[in-house]
């Protein structure tokens, strides 16, 4: 989402704290929001 930061200490905190912030932001209840997380830290080019 746009204009919204968040960090955590591992990807189960982002997450949580990725869809807390979209929450606040949007006003849209905490259960209703599904986000998906990419970690590309490993790909191998």
């Amino acid at each position: 989402m746009p204009g919204v930061f968040t960090q955590g200490r591992d990807l189960v905190e982002v997450e949580e704290t990725a869809r807390e912030a979209i929450a606040l932001m949007t006003g849209t209840p905490i259960a209703e929001i599904a986000i998906r997380i990419e970690d590309h830290r490993y790909r191998i080019a």
